[in-house]
Formats: C-alpha cells, structure tokens, sequence
C-alpha cells in the first residue's frame, strides 16, 4: 500500500474534490511474464487464464477481481499464479465447477488435474487462491491450446484422442480411448502440430494434422476422413459454419451446396471391412448385390469389391437423376421423377471366398446417400490351403 503526501507544481484552484490523485508504475518488469503466454483457457470463477509463457510452461496465470469486486480482464493479481507439477501446460478447460488443466512431457510422461478455489486470509486481506490436485498421471494431452469440451467432456490428444469421462467418485475422471479406429493413421503422426474445433451445430469433432482431416461425429460415434486442397492453420465456427484459415494466406468456408474442394474434385470413398460372414472356415458364393440410394437430381454410387482370391473387379454404377428444370443436363436427361428410395441389384462373380470387401466411390460433382447394402451369400465346404 502506498503512503504519502502529495506536493504540486502549480496548486489547484481552491475547491472541494476537484482534484483525482491517480499514479502510474514506470517500471515493469513483470510485464513479459504475462505477454509471453501464447494461450487462455477459458472463464473460471469471472477469471481468465493464461498459460503458455516460454520462461514458465508449468505455470498459469489468472486475470482479477478489482477491490471494487469487478472482474478486471487486464488485472492480473501478483501471487494468484500457480504451477501444475513439473511438466508443460498444453490446455486448460472448464467443466462444471472445477478446472482441468492438462500438462506434457517427454515421450512417455504426462498428467491430468483440477483446480478449485479457496480464499485464505494474509495480513487481514481476504486473497483467493487456486489450489490443483491430480487426476491422472499417465495421460494428459500433447497439442497445445487444443483441448475441446464435446458434450460437456473434455477431449484431448495424446497418442491418440481421449475422452475424460466422469466416475462414481466425486473428482475422479477416466481416460476414455476415442481413436481406436484410427489409431494405424495417428500413430504416423505428429500429434502435436494437430489442429481440433467442436463443431457444435453439426456434431462434429474436427481434428487436422497437414491438409488431412479426421472427423469425429459424435451424434453417430463414426470416423470419417477428409483430404483438403489447403492446409489449415486455424478452425473457427462463425454463426453455424465451419471456417479455416490457410497456410497461403486465404479465408475458407465449408459449404454443402458447393461440389468441390476449392476447384478440386472430391473423391469420396467408403470401405467396409474384409467380412468372412461369420464362418471363417467354410468357403463363400456371393451372386448378387443390392444397394438402394437415396434419390437426387444426379446422383450415383460407383461399386467395386475385393476378395481373398482376387484384389479387384469390374465396376458397377447405381446410378439415378430426377427430372428438374433447375439443373438440367441434356447429356443425361431423365424423364424420372421418383423420389422415393431407389434400390439397384447387381450380379458379381464371387466364387469360393472366405473373405469380402465391398468399396463404394463417388468421385463426380453429385452427392450420394446409400441408405441400404444387402450382400446374400451361401455356404459352401470347408476352406482350402493355398499355396
């Protein structure tokens, strides 16, 4: 606290209170401490949370409250500051009323903690503190300032994607592994220069390393892939859509009405599994195929299948269009006008299998929604050796 009497150049006309004493520090040495963070982490208790100062990665610093009770964003309280064990804060997120703050450090080292608050009082001044305890001292998260909260938990990456999923046991927390299926993809990796945004408004956890993109829809719990013309540098959801930055210096915007990626044709492509329907040891005829898609003006569905026998085959094309005015093609003109499900049968040559694997590909300017896939088949002996 400062003391003293005040001494002016020129005094003031006489008056009463019409003279505000302010001051102003000259020095500021401490200034750096809190410019040098590269991070926030979110509203915890009307504070913000900075971490991320190269000087000091295991430490976190908090804005204030003013003496006046107002929470001050450019106040930061000397002393409120506070180091999480002795590895590198990469993401600090809220859920419900305590703070997860999640650190990094070698190869094989990491943690997890929450934070509360307590008010204590030093010299008769009522400060308040913000104590951590551990949660977790195995996994904690490698990709700085990229936790995100998907329905209310927080998910974070560390040799893989990790859901944080509350226990029976008030402030106990389980590491939930998310990227089981496709963990091949992420352990080639460097996990730390991934990019992650929640797309709220479509259910969707984005995760990007380079121009690949892995696609999280947690409303349906499925995985999908996107390969991108651009390299992202940034994500950020402007009003229910979905933009990026690029590392040539543009601004995109993800849009369903558009066909392509920036010009560049996308090539959808989706993979079933190799299947031995449930007997792996008898041998498998497959004659036939169905597959019903969802009606559009243009629209198709390019099929093709794999076996342990055989790693290709010919080509078969569901294909349909409405007739509307609006996009016509005469190159294509159709007198349809059946918007109900379409389903299309196809005969294949799939003689003494035990594995199947059917691959569909939509590589054109139109979309494809295939609503159904029915692969009858009939048992035959028992497998063969071959040599």
């Amino acid at each position: 606290m400062l003391s003293g009497a005040p001494s002016f150049v020129v005094a003031p006309p006489t008056g009463v209170n019409n003279v505000e004493i302010t001051w102003t520090k000259t020095v500021a040495e401490d200034r750096p401490t809190i410019t040098k963070n590269k991070y926030y982490g979110g509203v915890f208790y009307s504070r913000l949370w900075f971490y991320g100062n190269p000087g000091r990665k295991n430490t976190r610093f908090p804005t204030g409250i003013t003496t006046a009770g107002i929470s001050d964003p450019e106040y930061f309280p000397k002393f409120a500051d506070s180091d999480v064990g002795e590895y590198e804060i990469t993401g600090i997120v809220t859920q419900y009323d305590k703070q997860i703050i999640f650190t990094s450090g070698d190869s094989s080292e990491a943690s997890a903690w929450y934070s509360t608050n307590e008010s204590v009082l030093v010299s008769g001044m009522t400060i308040t503190i913000f104590p951590v305890f551990p949660m977790n001292s195995k996994i904690g998260n490698i990709a700085k300032g990229q936790v995100q909260i998907i329905m209310n938990n927080p998910f974070t990456i560390w040799k893989g994607v990790y859901e944080w999923i509350a226990t029976y046991v008030q402030n106990e927390k389980n590491a939930k592994w998310m990227s089981k299926r496709i963990q091949t993809d992420l352990d080639k990796i460097d996990l730390t220069a991934a990019l992650t945004i929640d797309w709220n408004e479509r259910g969707l956890y984005l995760m990007c390393v380079g121009r690949r993109v892995w696609v999280y829809n947690y409303r349906v719990e499925a995985w999908y892939i996107l390969d991108l013309a651009h390299t992202p540098t940034a994500f950020l959801a402007v009003n229910g859509k979905l933009c990026f930055g690029t590392d040539n210096g543009q601004i995109m915007q993800f849009d369903e009405a558009l066909r392509t990626y920036d010009g560049t044709l996308i090539n959808a492509v989706w993979k079933m599994g190799f299947y031995n329907f449930g007997v792996e040891w008898l041998r498998k005829f497959v004659s036939r195929i169905f597959v019903t898609i969802l009606p559009r003006i243009t629209t198709h569905v390019d099929i093709t299948y794999e076996t342990d026998r055989s790693g290709a085959s010919d080509v078969y094309t569901a294909r349909y269009g409405i007739s509307n005015f609006d996009h016509m093609n005469f190159a294509a003109f159709s007198f349809s006008t059946n918007y109900s499900p379409q389903p299309f049968k196809f005969k294949i040559r799939a003689k003494k299998i035990d594995y199947f694997k059917l691959i569909l590909t939509n590589n054109g300017t139109d979309t494809a929604t295939v609503l159904s896939i029915t692969i009858p088949q009939r048992t035959g002996g028992e497998i063969r050796n071959r040599n």
